[in-house]
């Protein structure tokens, strides 16, 4: 998963996604695929608070972590139309790349 994370939890729920980001995978300087986001897939709730989200997940990927994969995947961000929206939380966001082994 790729997204972007508060860490003062404070965007707020009416917030929708405006720009368009690209992510590039690569298995050493092999390109493997690409995915592009122009919307939020879900949002991470904030601890006891139903008026704020914590997180916004951009997009979802599968690489096999077994086998030739598992070591030297990088990926490439690029942002393709800022969304201006973002700036509103300004230092509190930052990105977030998570694995994990739940399908």
């Amino acid at each position: 998963m790729i997204g972007i994370v508060s860490e003062k939890q404070n965007i707020s729920r009416e917030y929708k996604v405006k720009g368009k980001f690209k992510a590039e995978f690569f298995w050493k300087d092999k390109f493997l695929f690409e995915k592009v986001a122009t919307s939020q897939r879900a949002f991470w709730q904030s601890d006891n608070d139903h008026v704020h989200y914590k997180g916004i997940d951009l997009i979802d990927f599968e690489v096999p972590l077994n086998g030739k994969y598992k070591d030297e995947i990088s990926v490439r961000l690029t942002v393709l139309e800022p969304d201006e929206g973002l700036k509103e939380y300004g230092d509190s966001i930052k990105l977030s790349i998570g694995v994990s082994a739940i399908p």
